[in-house]
């Protein structure tokens, strides 16, 4: 096994994306002859019986201690235990993605996966401690409840070179939130706050004008923002935020 395994040295990126059937024994092959590996997607391996779990990527980060991008969409069996791995094993990390962007049929269906979201703010805040490196950022999910403000703050904190960062249906962000990120990312150049047809599972937009201010004030390379569905803002809101983002750019 040693011999096969060191015919991999050179790999440094991996696409996994949609493998339902890989193993924890599998992906501890990836951890063993992959030491040079920066990029790996696992979006939407959650399908095999094991799939990918926090001990599976416990063996990858393990073994690769150089990775930079990490993509867990619709990776619905890692949990805080986890982020705290990646937060301790990733310290290069730049971009790790998050999101759930999984079709619900019902409301019904989507509240069922709110609920089992095994991800909470404790996990996040390891991230923000230990990957200071990260640059992208993305928590897209239908009404993500664990993504809050306080939540919010450990990662602006830790990771202060975020320059893309998506917020999309996470509803307790607030004008706090806002705050938080206007006054720690400065580099920040997109942005998404899109609240969703969705959001009638909560009744949110707690984003307004003067949330809005504030990006504009502290976010001056911001060059897209996303506010679909964002019903509290108004076109006097939009004028203070365009005082201060001069380089935005327009579809």
């Amino acid at each position: 096994m040693g011999g096969a395994i060191g015919r991999f040295n050179t790999v440094w990126s991996i696409n996994l994306s949609y493998c339902h059937q890989i193993t924890n024994a599998g992906l501890a092959t990836i951890g063993e002859g992959c030491p040079n590996l920066k990029c790996l997607n696992f979006f939407g391996c959650d399908g095999h019986a094991d799939g990918l779990t926090d001990a599976g990527l416990a063996t990858i980060i393990a073994g690769c201690p150089n990775l930079e991008s990490l993509n867990l969409g619709c990776c619905t069996k890692i949990t805080d235990v986890g982020l705290v791995t990646i937060g301790e094993g990733c310290p290069n990390l730049e971009s790790l993605d998050l999101a759930d962007t999984r079709s619900f049929s019902s409301a019904l269906e989507l509240a069922a996966a709110i609920r089992a979201c095994p991800i909470t703010g404790a996990g996040l805040a390891t991230i923000g401690e230990g990957c200071p490196n990260l640059k992208c950022l993305n928590f897209h999910f239908y009404n993500r409840k664990w993504i809050t403000d306080a939540a919010l703050a450990t990662i602006v904190v830790g990771c202060p070179n975020l320059e893309s960062l998506n917020l999309a249906s996470c509803p307790q962000i607030t004008d706090a939130g806002l705050v938080t990120i206007s006054q720690g990312c400065p580099n920040l150049e997109f942005l998404d706050l899109a609240r969703p047809e969705c959001s009638y599972i909560y009744g949110y937009n707690q984003i307004t004008d003067a949330g809005l201010a504030t990006i504009g004030e502290g976010c001056p390379n911001l060059e897209t923002l996303d506010l679909f569905g964002c019903d509290n803002i108004t076109g006097a809101g939009l004028s203070t935020f365009g005082e201060g983002c001069c380089v935005l750019y327009s579809d």
